[in-house]
């Protein structure tokens, strides 16, 4: 069902259609998506990732849930201080209003649990007084588009050409890829400096990452480029870093997959001129915005730190 023919993509009039699905997830992709780049605890946020993606699998969450959960915690670092004994009570409230978003009622974990989680160390009070400033801070709204959505509806929609995987098991090789896919995601998730560029140019840069190590000669091809309205060279620099976190991370879980990764000859089309720090992208697609989200002038003092015009709070809880 992820082989797509070759053949240019021409879009559905219904208003349900994928395409109006990924025009909308496009248009709402730069809510609560901010970058700071002198974003404090870059340390801390790799361990905070690392327990929320152990408590999903401990709550059975999908994949989906630990994206949107690191990406409200990255909303929150990237927006205000947050002391460092509350990062795992936040970190979990993230993955509680990500669960409430993604997955079904049953599957939540009760107070009484999340009091056992903590072994005591927080009351029902505390954990319900952090997810309301938290959710205050998210403007009471915990919804955004990650890379991962991006992702999943590009698999979706012509990611594999059958044309282009020649007499190779077509059953195999999308095994492979969807690995691949979930690889590449789980990767970006380690990278705070991936945030500086859209959940599109991600999840873009993601597909072109598992199309490079399954071993095809065009990591972005034309049809992706008409379908999103994003071409290759918007995506070079997004691409690279995410390209070399893979090649750190590549370890035996994949060289152990069926892919021929010397197959892999082609390199995306040159980047484009450096951008000045702070300067917005120049837009050169049709469907969404810049495919870098502009840094917030960020002036750092002891006790806050101010975006613009806008004024940051400390977390604090009573507790």
């Amino acid at each position: 069902p992820y082989l797509r023919p070759a053949a240019p993509y021409v879009p559905s009039t219904e208003t349900n259609s994928p395409l109006v699905l990924l025009q909308h997830m496009i248009r709402r992709q730069e809510a609560h998506r901010y970058y700071n780049a002198q974003m404090p605890c870059a340390e801390a946020r790799l361990a905070l990732v690392e327990w929320m993606e152990s408590l999903v699998g401990m709550l059975e969450f999908s994949a989906s849930t630990l994206h949107v959960a690191v990406a409200i915690l990255d909303v929150l670092l990237s927006l205000t201080a947050i002391e460092t004994e509350r990062l795992k009570i936040v970190a979990f409230v993230c993955v509680s209003l990500a669960g409430k978003m993604e997955e079904p009622y049953a599957k939540l974990p009760s107070m009484a649990d999340v009091c056992r989680l903590f072994q005591g160390a927080y009351t029902v009070e505390d954990i319900a007084n952090c997810e309301q400033v938290v959710f205050s801070m998210l403007r009471c709204s915990a919804a955004v588009v990650t890379p991962h959505a991006f992702a999943t509806h590009l698999v979706h929609r012509g990611a594999l050409h059958a044309d282009e995987l020649g007499k190779r098991n077509h059953a195999a090789v999308l095994a492979d890829f969807a690995e691949l896919v979930e690889f590449c995601l789980r990767t970006s998730l380690d990278c705070y400096e991936l945030y500086q560029f859209s959940a599109l140019a991600v999840g873009a840069s993601v597909i072109a990452c598992a199309r490079k190590y399954l071993g095809l000669a065009v990591y972005w091809p034309d049809n992706l480029a008409s379908l999103t309205g994003v071409h290759a060279a918007s995506i070079t620099e997004c691409f690279n870093m995410l390209d070399a976190l893979v090649q750190e991370m590549y370890d035996e879980r994949l060289n152990c997959l069926s892919v021929d990764s010397s197959l892999a000859s082609t390199q995306l089309e040159a980047a484009s001129p450096q951008r000045k720090k702070g300067e917005a992208a120049t837009q050169d697609n049709s469907l969404g915005d810049s495919m870098v989200i502009a840094e917030f002038e960020c002036l750092a003092s002891d006790d806050e730190n101010l975006f613009g015009e806008s004024q940051t709070v400390v977390l604090k809880f009573n507790v």
